[in-house]
């Protein structure tokens, strides 16, 4: 019966910290993705909320009782909108659209309830131009009392402010969490020179070179960071099922942040080729410089 042949001259098997090197990297891969992800999502909903609200207004008229004095003040209203410079568009929202913006909150059917809903009207302003919120509250008011203005732009300049500032506290986290990891790997790298010593010391007595010896660990490195992988995408694979899931059990609609699928499968790939790359020279960079330094 023929046995199967050892491909290391160095039994890494009886290591036993080395065997803590696939979960760590299975950490580190898992906890980069999904906050480089998040980084990214980030980014999307920043510049898709820069796009739709950065130059939008949202102007609500209460309704009354008296339909044709709605309408009435509705085309008036509309008719001092379009006089404005600053103002390229100004169009009512329809019933439809109305309901499904309230939807979230109060449910598909809306519709039944019989609350009165304020008519929307929606506002696009010319590119980079100043215009006065207040002012034209004040003065759309005097024709209707009760009507009410958001401006998105003041506040979506804090929250681009807050979600720039969330990146860079994410972009720090994976930073310090990849250096962790290859601490932690050099400290194990150390550990498994100094077990196997003898076994080292008798392979550079019959000519071993530090680069062979080097070339040992960086192999077994690379089969334990491919087992680490593998469990990353095992892990990613049961969150996304899981997410997919619940979300699909909810009774509302969520705001999603939808990512290309090239982009998503590019970091889903390129993540773990660089911890791995990494993982392979930071072990062979560690045992070239113990191994010169007891030369």
């Amino acid at each position: 019966m023929m046995l199967k042949q050892n491909p290391y001259d160095i039994p890494f098997d009886e290591d036993s910290a080395s065997k803590f090197i696939p979960w760590i990297i299975a950490l580190t891969t898992f906890i980069s993705t999904i906050f480089i992800l998040c980084t990214l999502s980030l980014s999307s909903l920043a510049g898709k909320w820069g796009q739709d609200l950065g130059e939008h207004m949202t102007i609500q008229i209460p309704t009354s009782t008296q339909p044709e004095q709605d309408h009435t003040t509705l085309n008036e209203i509309l008719s001092h909108l379009r006089l404005i410079p600053s103002i390229a568009k100004a169009d009512v929202m329809e019933s439809e659209e109305t309901y499904k913006l309230l939807e979230p909150w109060l449910g598909q059917n809306v519709r039944d309830l019989g609350l009165p809903v304020p008519k929307m009207i929606t506002v696009q302003l010319r590119h980079k131009q100043f215009i006065d919120a207040q002012s034209i509250s004040n003065d759309l008011n005097k024709i209707s009392p009760g009507i009410t203005i958001t401006h998105h732009q003041n506040w979506h300049k804090h929250l681009i402010k807050l979600i720039s500032a969330t990146q860079v506290v994410i972009q720090i986290i994976v930073i310090l969490i990849a250096f962790a990891a290859l601490g932690t790997l050099v400290f194990t790298t150390y550990t498994g020179l100094v077990v196997h010593k003898d076994i080292i010391h008798t392979l550079r007595l019959i000519g071993a070179r530090a680069h062979y010896i080097a070339k040992q660990f960086q192999r077994h490195t690379f089969k334990l960071a491919l087992k680490g992988v593998f469990y990353n995408f095992l892990a990613l694979g049961l969150i996304f099922l899981a997410l997919k899931f619940f979300l699909g059990q909810m009774d509302v609609h969520l705001p999603m942040i939808t990512l290309s699928m090239p982009l998503l499968l590019s970091v889903l790939f390129l993540v773990p080729l660089v911890v791995v790359i990494a993982m392979i020279f930071t072990s062979r960079i560690t045992v070239s410089y113990v191994l010169h330094q007891h030369v």
